[in-house]
C-alpha cells in the first residue's frame, strides 16, 4: 500500500472495524513498529515527554533510530504521542520489564515472538532511568559512564557478535560502528577499555561494572551470538544434560498477599508435579532471587499489573514429562517439559479469575528444563541439592517405565495411559503415579458400577496396586469441525448417559464432547472418571455439577485453573448440541430437531458471512494477511 493511501486512510482510522483496522496495519507495518503521529517532530516529542513529567531516557536520537526507555508506570502517558500508522519519524519505545510493544529483539536474531526481550535486565534498566541526566528544556539522556556500558552491553551480547573484531578488515557494517563509538563514549567517560576489543573482553568489563546479565539470559542470547557457549566455564552447564522432569516454580509477592499460595501449590500437584521442597523467600533472598533469575524482570510485562518478586520457591518433580513440539516448541525453544507450560497456563487462569482486566497479573514464573531449574537449586540452596537429588532418584524408582506398544498419554498429570496387549487382545493400561491413586480408585469404582447398564463406559478388565486396565474401544473420529454440532441420535445419546450417570449416583465433572467422549465404529464411547464425584440419584440432571458448573466454594478434586467447569454447557456443550441444557435433557426428538434447525439457520448464516469477508478482505490486501487478522 503506497504512503499516499495510508496518509488517506489515517484520519478514518478511528471508523474502521477493528479487524479491517488490524488487517490494515498488519499489511502497512509487519514489524508493528511505532512512528510519532503526524506534524509531530522530534523535538515536539521531547517536549511533550518533559511537560507530561514523564520518567525516561534516550537511548539514541539519531534521525532515523529515535530510541526512549520509559518507566513502566508511564509508559500509557505517551501512548497518544505515537502510531502504527508509518506516517511521522519511526520511534523505538523500550519499558523495563517490555510491556506489549515495547520488546527489543536483537538485530542478528530471527524475528519471532520466543526472541522477544527487555532492552535490559530490569535492574539495569531502571537505573539508567534513574541516573538520567535532565537538563532545562533538553531530553534526558544517559550519563557519560552509563552511555559507554550501554553501548558495551549491546556490542556484546546483542548486535555486534558476528564478527571477530580482532579483524578490523573482516568487520561487517553491523559491527564497524561499535569499535569507533565505543572508543568516543570510552573518551568521554573518562574509562579504559581492553587493550583487546572484543564480545569477550567487553564481557569481563561489564561483568566488573555489575552490567553482565544473568545466566538465563545469556543462554536465550546465545542463540545469536554463539562465542557465550564456547566462552566461559560457568556457561557450560547451558547445555541440557538433565533428564527432563525437575521444575522450579517461582511464586510471586502478590499472589502470595492475596492469599493464593496454597491454591497454587494445589494446581502445581493437579498438574502432575510432586512438590519436593517448598521454601518461602525472606526479604533479602526475594532481592537476591529477583535479580538472578528470568533476566532480572519481574515487572508487569505483558499484564496490567505488577506481581511483584519471587515469594516462594517450590521444586517440583514430574514422573511423566512430555516433549514439547509444534508451535509451542518453536516459542518455547528451551522447554523440555509441555506439562510446565500447561502449569504455568492454569495458575495464571487461577489468579486472574475473578479479577477485572485492569486488575490483572502474573502470578507464576517457572524455569524452562531440568538444567536450569538445577541451576537455581545451586544457587539458591547449595546445601540441599543432594538431598533433593536423592528425591528425585527415588521418586523415579517407585514410578518405573514399562513395555507397551504404544504410549498414548495426553496429559500425564496422574497417569500414564498406554496401548498393551493383555491375553491375546489389545487393552489400556492407566499407571497412576504414587501421589494419584486416589483417581485410580474412582476410575475404577465408576467402571465397575456403570459398565453393566451404560453400553458407552468401556469395561474393567483388571486392576492392581498403581494401575488398571481397561477395554480397548478403538480410535476415535474426529468431532464435526464449527459450525456442524453433533448428529442429533449422538446428542440424545449422550443425554441418556449424562440421567442415568446422576441416576446411579455418579456426577460426571470435566465430561465434555471434546475431551473424553470419543466417536468411534461402535458408537460413543466415555473415558476418563478422575473427576467424578458421588451425588445424591435424586438430583435432576440438569442441576449435575457437569451441566450446572462447580459451585465456586468447591473444595472437592478438579482441573484446576479450568474456567469451563464454573459454567460448562455453554462453554463446552452448546456447539455440539444446538440445544439449551433443558432442551438436550428433556425435550422429544422432535422438538430437539425443530429448535435446532431454527439455531443452524442462524449459525450457518453467520458462518458463510464471516467466510466471504475473509475472503474479501484477503483479496483487497493480499495473500500476505495474517489469517488472525481477518478471523
Amino acid at each position: 500500500m503506497h504512503s499516499y493511501s495510508v496518509r488517506l486512510l489515517y484520519p478514518f482510522r478511528g471508523r474502521l472495524p477493528r479487524r479491517l483496522l488490524s488487517a490494515v496495519i498488519s499489511r502497512v507495518n509487519p514489524r508493528r513498529r511505532r512512528h510519532l503521529v503526524p506534524a509531530l517532530s522530534t523535538e515536539r516529542f521531547i517536549e511533550r515527554l518533559n511537560e507530561r513529567k514523564i520518567d525516561y531516557v534516550l537511548l539514541g536520537d539519531t534521525p532515523d533510530n529515535l530510541e526512549v526507555l520509559v518507566s513502566d508506570d508511564h509508559l500509557d502517558r505517551l501512548r497518544d504521542l505515537v502510531t502504527l500508522w508509518p506516517i511521522g519519524a519511526p520511534v523505538s519505545i523500550y519499558t523495563p520489564s517490555a510491556r506489549p510493544g515495547t520488546s527489543y529483539t536483537s538485530p542478528l536474531a530471527e524475528t519471532h515472538p520466543r526472541n522477544r526481550m527487555a532492552i535490559f535486565p530490569r535492574r539495569i534498566a531502571e537505573g539508567l532511568l534513574r541516573r538520567a541526566v535532565a537538563r532545562p528544556g533538553q531530553a534526558k539522556v544517559m550519563d557519560a559512564r552509563d552511555a559507554l556500558f550501554a553501548c558495551a552491553y549491546r556490542a556484546a551480547y546483542m548486535e555486534a557478535t558476528c564478527c571477530e573484531w580482532s579483524k578490523p578488515e573482516a568487520q561487517c557494517a553491523g559491527c564497524r560502528p561499535f569499535d569507533a563509538e565505543l572508543k568516543r563514549l570510552a573518551a568521554l567517560a573518562g574509562v579504559a577499555l581492553p587493550e583487546q576489543l572484543s564480545a569477550q573482553s567487553l564481557d569481563q568489563m561489564l561483568e566488573h561494572e555489575g552490567w553482565r546479565p544473568p545466566l538465563d539470559l545469556l543462554e536465550k542470547a546465545s542463540e545469536w551470538a554463539p562465542w557465550i557457549r564456547d566462552s566461559f566455564p560457568a556457561l557450560q552447564s547451558v547445555e541440557r544434560t538433565e533428564p527432563a522432569g525437575v521444575a522450579v516454580f517461582f511464586i510471586r509477592e502478590r499472589a502470595i498477599e492475596n492469599g493464593l499460595k496454597s491454591e497454587i501449590l494445589e494446581t502445581l500437584k493437579e498438574k502432575g508435579f510432586d512438590l519436593i521442597h517448598v521454601v518461602d523467600l525472606d526479604e533479602q533472598d526475594r532481592e537476591g532471587a529477583g535479580n538472578a533469575f528470568r533476566g532480572g524482570n519481574w515487572g508487569m510485562g505483558s499484564w496490567k499489573r505488577d506481581g511483584g518478586r519471587p515469594g516462594c520457591i517450590v521444586v517440583g518433580l514430574d514422573l511423566l514429562p512430555l516433549p514439547v513440539s509444534g508451535d509451542l516448541a518453536d516459542l518455547h525453544p528451551f522447554c523440555d517439559d509441555l506439562k510446565i507450560i500447561r502449569a504455568k497456563v492454569a495458575v495464571r487462569q487461577l489468579v486472574n479469575a475473578n479479577l477485572p482486566g485492569k486488575e490483572q497479573y502474573n502470578g507464576l514464573h517457572s524455569t524452562d528444563n531440568s538444567d536450569q531449574s538445577w541451576r537455581v537449586v545451586r544457587q539458591l540452596f547449595p546445601e540441599q541439592e543432594d538431598m533433593l537429588r536423592d528425591l528425585v532418584k527415588t521418586g523415579r524408582a517407585k514410578f518405573p517405565k514399562r513395555d507397551a506398544v504404544r504410549d498414548l498419554t495426553r496429559y500425564g498429570s496422574r497417569a500414564q495411559v498406554a496401548l498393551i496387549e493383555h491375553r491375546g487382545t489389545l487393552a489400556i493400561r492407566k499407571t497412576f503415579r504414587p501421589g494419584a491413586l486416589r483417581y485410580m480408585e474412582r476410575e475404577a469404582d465408576v467402571m465397575e458400577t456403570l459398565a453393566p447398564v451404560c453400553p458407552e463406559v468401556p469395561k474393567l478388565l483388571a486392576r492392581a496396586d498403581d494401575h488398571i486396565i481397561i477395554e480397548y474401544v478403538g480410535e476415535s473420529a474426529p468431532l464435526p469441525p464449527w459450525p456442524h454440532p453433533l448428529p442429533l441420535s449422538v446428542v440424545r445419546q449422550l443425554a441418556r448417559f449424562i440421567k442415568t450417570c446422576v441416576a446411579h449416583g455418579y456426577d460426571p465433572i470435566d465430561m465434555k464432547p471434546s475431551g473424553n467422549v470419543l466417536m468411534t465404529k461402535t458408537g460413543i464411547k466415555v473415558i476418563d472418571y478422575e473427576f467424578w464425584r458421588r451425588c445424591d440419584p435424586a438430583t435432576p440432571p440438569e442441576k449435575c455439577f457437569c451441566m450446572a458448573g462447580l459451585p465456586r466454594d468447591y473444595t472437592g478434586d478438579r482441573p484446576r485453573g479450568v474456567l469451563f467447569l464454573y459454567d460448562p454447557y455453554p462453554a463446552q456443550w452448546f456447539r455440539y448440541t444446538a440445544l439449551s441444557v433443558d432442551s438436550f435433557l428433556h425435550d422429544p426428538a422432535w422438538l430437539q430437531l425443530v429448535k435446532r434447525q431454527a439455531h443452524l439457520s442462524r449459525r450457518y448464516g453467520l458462518w458463510l458471512t464471516r467466510a466471504v469477508g475473509r475472503r474479501v478482505l484477503r483479496g483487497s490486501f493480499g495473500s500476505k494477511m495474517p489469517r488472525s487478522a481477518a478471523a
